[in-house]
């Protein structure tokens, strides 16, 4: 297998922590785990990664998505993929297996890209302020309800 990511980790996602199995060249793996809350996964640029595959759990992911897009490469990764770890399931594990899959690939070496295929995220123009999970349509297409 080859490595296309040096350095990373993998997150699972829960209301009140984030489990985070870290690898990578010259660092030993590890798995921590750390609170939601800002300065909490901002400790996460302490272990030197560059890139970070977490899965999409209810809509937990979110504000953890977006802290951590301005200093990382963040895949989301959808959860029922992960739901498909073999063997018995464990934070742990997830955070493990959506690591070594995203560091490495059994591709051909003229495609190199991670074994995990990322999900739709919304750019970060939807998700300001004002724009959050709210679709307009034109007046044209809306339904007068009875």
């Amino acid at each position: 297998m080859d490595v296309i990511v040096e350095k990373g980790a993998g997150l699972d996602v829960h209301k009140e922590t984030v489990v985070a199995c870290i690898m990578g060249t010259d660092i030993k793996k590890e798995i921590r785990t750390f609170g939601t809350m800002t300065n909490d996964l901002l400790r996460l640029k302490e272990s030197r990664i560059t890139h970070i595959a977490m899965e999409s759990t209810g809509v937990y992911w979110k504000p953890i998505f977006n802290i951590l897009e301005d200093g990382f490469e963040v895949m989301l990764v959808n959860a029922r993929h992960v739901k498909n770890v073999p063997g018995r399931k464990t934070d742990v594990k997830d955070s493990e297996w959506l690591c070594k899959q995203h560091r490495f690939t059994n591709r051909a070496p003229c495609g190199k890209r991670s074994n995990l295929t990322g999900g739709h995220t919304p750019s970060k123009k939807l998700t300001s302020a004002g724009h959050k999970d709210k679709i307009v349509l034109p007046k044209s297409t809306q339904v007068k309800l009875l």
